[in-house]
């Protein structure tokens, strides 16, 4: 692992995790991988999983905090947790990552470290990066709807105070509260999580729904909601090179609501 020197001193650049049967999801190994290519340490809380993604996530660090409970609204409180403990080890910069994503070949090959090293000759505290949505394979990407307009706060400056804003709840702000300015990366993070419907539907909880369910709430649901899908082919040249996908996925095609099948008429 290439650890960047700035001026005579050693930068370190940390992986931020937050992890819940990862293994289940098939997602651990991949992102871990990855990691491991650009992070000095990687840094993950467990939400109490309850498979094996802890005792894999240690073949690849030590640093990890065992949840006593899964609770997303507990999320922020867990995120202030790991950085408190992170920033134990003086880290200059961290990258906050989801064990559904990796990063991009530029990005894993030396591109977060030069965009560090860039960012500690101007004044800014953080840079976002693009989000790019993998939808039903491993080599389309979704991008209608709100599906290829995200852009997260990821690469934190370490500063003195940083720190969240602790509250309960979902849908808070997922960054440290100390972030002000921000820019924009060309580095982009490539996200699996809708990637195999069974496991979308599990994400976002609609694997419960029945099929008046699951209709009624395509109607608002901009994830279930594929009337309009439009999709782009992803360059093989955006994944690193041992995460190219096989040529074997087929074009995901618009359909109706009322096409949409229940996890249980899907999988049993």
């Amino acid at each position: 692992m290439d650890v960047l020197f700035i001026w005579g001193i050693i930068m370190k650049l940390f992986a931020f995790i937050q992890m819940y049967n990862e293994v289940e999801k098939g997602n651990l190994v991949r992102c871990l991988e990855n990691c491991k290519k650009w992070a000095d340490e990687i840094f993950i809380y467990d939400d109490a999983s309850t498979d094996n993604s802890v005792e894999v996530a240690e073949k690849y660090t030590d640093k990890i905090i065992r949840g006593k409970e899964n609770n997303i609204c507990k999320e922020l409180e867990h995120k202030q947790l790991l950085l408190e403990w992170a920033l134990q080890y003086k880290p200059d910069w961290i990258m906050w990552i989801d064990c559904d994503e990796i990063v991009d070949r530029f990005g894993t090959n030396g591109g977060l470290k030069k965009l560090c090293e860039y960012g500690n000759t101007i004044n800014i505290d953080a840079f976002v990066f693009h989000e790019v949505n993998l939808w039903r394979s491993q080599t389309f990407a979704r991008k209608d709807t709100l599906m290829n307009i995200g852009w997260f706060t990821r690469l934190w400056k370490v500063t003195p105070n940083i720190h969240f804003e602790v509250v309960d709840g979902v849908h808070k702000r997922l960054y440290p509260i100390t972030i002000n300015t921000v820019l924009k990366s060309t580095i982009q993070v490539i996200h699996y999580g809708f990637h195999e419907y069974k496991r979308l539907l599990v994400k976002i909880g609609a694997h419960t729904f029945n099929k008046e369910e699951l209709h009624n709430n395509a109607q608002t649901n901009w994830i279930l909601n594929e009337t309009n899908l439009d999709v782009y082919r992803v360059p093989n040249e955006w994944f690193p090179e041992e995460n190219i996908p096989e040529d074997k996925w087929e074009i995901p095609k618009p359909r109706q609501i009322s096409e949409l099948k229940t996890y249980g008429e899907l999988y049993g």
